[in-house]
């Protein structure tokens, strides 16, 4: 069994950048809300929700700097924007007892809704913080899929399997 333990470090890259955006302190990823619907049928001890197969909420990522770069600042403020988490995460092999290191990598796209540029204050950093709503998010686990959600072009995977094929046969 391997247990996943921490991240170890991780970067964020804007756009196609191979140089990674500086001041960078934490990234909050956005929770899959699912769309549902109200079941109350005729028969049923009570009501029921029920998912909307590949349809979600609003997707909020936060991303906080100690103190934004020029290049953070420009990229979250340029429209529409493309983001890349790549992290070290380490996990333990619960059999041999080795650490071992595997990478996590989101590549997400969207919009920036808020920009706080953070408090100037002598010795401290400034706290600035940048939230986007995405319309796509894609997670690969050590270059493997798991999942992959565009809002814009109606596209649901998971672990590579098309989860919204048929809906899209059907309209």
């Amino acid at each position: 069994m391997k247990a996943e333990q921490a991240i170890i470090s991780f970067n964020v890259y804007a756009d196609s950048a191979t140089t990674p955006l500086e001041g960078v302190s934490e990234i909050k990823l956005p929770s899959l809300q699912a769309i549902t619907a109200e079941l109350n049928l005729s028969g049923m001890a009570g009501k029921s929700n029920v998912a909307l197969l590949g349809q979600f909420d609003t997707l909020t990522l936060g991303v906080t700097a100690d103190i934004a770069s020029k290049a953070a600042i420009a990229s979250a403020l340029q429209g529409s924007n493309g983001l890349t988490v790549r992290a070290a995460v380490q996990v333990l092999d619960t059999s041999t007892g080795a650490r071992i290191t595997q990478n996590r990598t989101y590549f997400m796209r969207g919009f920036c809704n808020q920009l706080d540029l953070g408090t100037i204050k002598k010795g401290e950093s400034m706290g600035n913080s940048t939230e986007f709503e995405l319309n796509y998010i894609k997670m690969l686990v050590d270059g493997e899929d798991v999942f992959e959600l565009d809002k814009f072009n109606m596209v649901y995977r998971v672990n590579g399997t098309d989860m919204l094929a048929d809906v899209r046969n059907a309209i």
